[in-house]
């Protein structure tokens, strides 16, 4: 009886200790409660499942929370066990085994029960298994994926011409930084450009057509600049060091700066001009008066005017080198007034030239000055032609009522590096009697580089029965052959040299400038030569200073005892001169 009431009392209490537990893999089955330790299985569902053991359970846990190893030669990652479970669950589920859901039939081995007659070392005796109290699993935490590597190039440098982003609104990732305002291009070189060259008298000259205004104006006004007026000017003052130190303190034959060992104020000069703007189309009018103060005068004066202003000055005195008007029409321009006249590739004004001194073609074989009318016609943007009529050489009015005429052409090359320009004149300076002067002057510039450029001008001139003999009047002739080049170092520093060769075939034009108030020279029959070597310095666009060395030397055609340098005792002279110019 005992034994029977043990076996009830025991029966009762494992009744008592059981109860449901939900199974962690999500499925259809419910495990019975294992305090026993005892295997027992419940049917839920489709399938009937062995509930574990403590252990098994522990085991399982482990098993889930560690990945599975990953598939040789595969690049997924890893699944764990849990999921690979679950999946082969949910695999269960969608095809049920054949038979799911009948009751077993009679004999038929449940799945997950020992076989009959299986060995009983196949079933772990729960009594002798020393099994650890069960740890609380660690609930599993999806590891974040790798973030995605992406190789991305590096942003590429800014480049100059990119549009800045207004300040302080840069874009993420992008540089940021202010452009600095446009300016002109500047590629100017070091001296002036050169100077207005044959047939190019209408127009202002180079240095001024180049657009390199000074960088600071004095007369700069909206009043002025309102109406297109430009009012401008410079100063130029310089000092020639003659080492022979001549008594009468003459340079000889040397014009402008022709006084030896002296501080020389040369051009104190003024300009009011408005320019003609018509070649878009229309009407258009304009003008220009040049002032001038200095002993520059008496190279620019003109019969009838400065000769009537300045009869009691010695060597300082006001001149008006230019006064006209224009009128334009498109690409026409009619010009009437007192001007430069359309020759040569030097010129009066300080600034165009790169030389202190000047060539004997400027100062004694071409006109400086004319008055009278002309006319400039642009047939496209390499060709201008131009013409008119004057009252005579260096000429307010005529001398002997006369009006002569001009004419020439102007091209410049596709490439503009290439420049031609040629002028003839026609003339009576004569007092009485029909006699004709023609007179021509070629101009040849060329850029051989970029900084080298090389300049050529020939002018050739005749007058009838202008030379006074025993034997009666002969025809008088000159020429002159002259050569320039200059090389810019840098845009402020550059050197020149010029040589010219000028004949006075018969004595007429070399009688020395400036008379009455200059020195006087005995015109003979002779080749005058000049070489000279410069340097051009130009801190800003305000300043020039120039410095050159000049060797003159004459062959005179005829025996004398007279010679032009040194007190009229030398046929050859060495001068060192200087000067500095202020643009306002």
């Amino acid at each position: 009886m005992r034994s029977w009431t043990r076996a009830i009392l025991v029966a009762a209490l494992g009744l008592l200790m059981t109860g449901p537990v939900r199974a962690d893999d999500d499925s259809e089955y419910v495990w019975q409660s294992d305090g026993d330790l005892r295997p027992m299985v419940r049917q839920t569902g489709g399938v009937e499942k062995e509930s574990p053991s403590g252990l098994t359970r522990i085991l399982l846990a482990e098993a889930s929370a560690a990945p599975a190893a990953a598939e040789p030669n595969s690049d997924k990652p890893p699944k764990p066990l849990a999921a690979t479970a679950k999946s082969a669950a949910a695999g269960a589920a969608k095809s049920p085994a054949p038979g799911a859901g009948k009751p077993p039939t009679p004999g038929t081995p449940v799945p997950g029960t020992p076989a009959p007659g299986a060995a009983k070392a196949d079933v772990p005796d729960p009594a002798k298994v020393d099994v650890p109290s069960p740890a609380k699993p660690k609930p599993l935490r999806p590891k974040a994926p790798a973030p995605l590597r992406v190789d991305v190039p590096p942003p590429a440098a800014a480049h100059p011409t990119v549009v800045p982003r207004p300040k302080g609104d840069p874009l993420p990732g992008t540089p940021f930084r202010e452009e600095p305002p446009i300016t002109k291009p500047f590629a100017p070189p070091a001296a002036p450009s050169p100077p207005v060259t044959a047939g190019e008298g209408i127009e202002a000259p180079a240095s001024e057509q180049s657009g390199e205004d000074p960088w600071y104006k004095l007369f700069k006004l909206p009043a002025l600049e309102a109406r297109r007026i430009d009012v401008r000017g410079w100063l130029e003052q310089g000092y020639t060091w003659n080492p022979d130190r001549p008594a009468n303190r003459f340079n000889g034959s040397v014009g402008y700066n022709d006084r030896s060992n002296e501080y020389l104020l040369n051009q104190a000069y003024l300009i009011a001009e408005r320019t003609v703007n018509s070649e878009e189309g229309g009407l258009d009018w304009g003008g220009r008066i040049d002032l001038l103060y200095g002993t520059d005068w008496r190279f620019v004066q003109a019969f009838g005017l400065e000769t009537e202003w300045n009869q009691p000055q010695r060597f300082y005195g006001f001149a008006l080198p230019q006064m006209y008007g224009e009128v334009g029409f498109n690409k026409l321009t009619i010009r009437a007034g007192h001007f430069y006249a359309p020759c040569g590739y030097e010129w009066f004004a300080a600034p165009d030239n790169f030389f202190y001194s000047h060539s004997y073609t400027l100062s004694y074989g071409q006109p400086t000055t004319i008055t009278g009318a002309m006319f400039k016609y642009k047939l496209n943007d390499r060709l201008s032609v131009n013409g008119g009529f004057d009252t005579g050489w260096s000429a307010w009015e005529s001398i002997n009522d006369k009006l002569g005429c001009f004419a020439g052409f102007n091209w410049t090359s596709p490439d503009e590096k290439t420049t031609v320009a040629l002028e003839l004149f026609f003339n009576n300076q004569q007092l009485t009697g029909e006699n004709v002067r023609s007179h021509y002057a070629f101009v040849l510039t060329r850029k051989l580089t970029d900084r080298l450029t090389y300049a050529f001008e020939h002018d050739y001139g005749f007058d009838d029965d202008a030379v006074v003999t025993p034997a009666g009047r002969n025809d008088a002739r000159w020429y002159s052959l002259a050569h320039y080049l200059v090389y810019e170092l840098n845009p402020r520093l550059s050197v020149g040299l010029r040589y010219e060769w000028f004949a006075d075939e018969d004595g007429l034009v070399v009688t020395g400038l400036g008379n009455p108030h200059g020195i006087p020279l005995s015109a003979v029959p002779a080749n005058w030569n000049e070489l000279s070597l410069g340097v051009n310095y130009k801190p800003n666009k305000n300043v020039l200073l120039r410095s050159e060395i000049r060797w003159d030397w004459v062959d005179t055609r005829v025996p004398t005892l007279d010679r032009p340098f040194d007190d009229y005792s030398d046929g050859s002279q060495f001068l060192w001169g200087t000067d500095l110019i202020v643009k306002f």
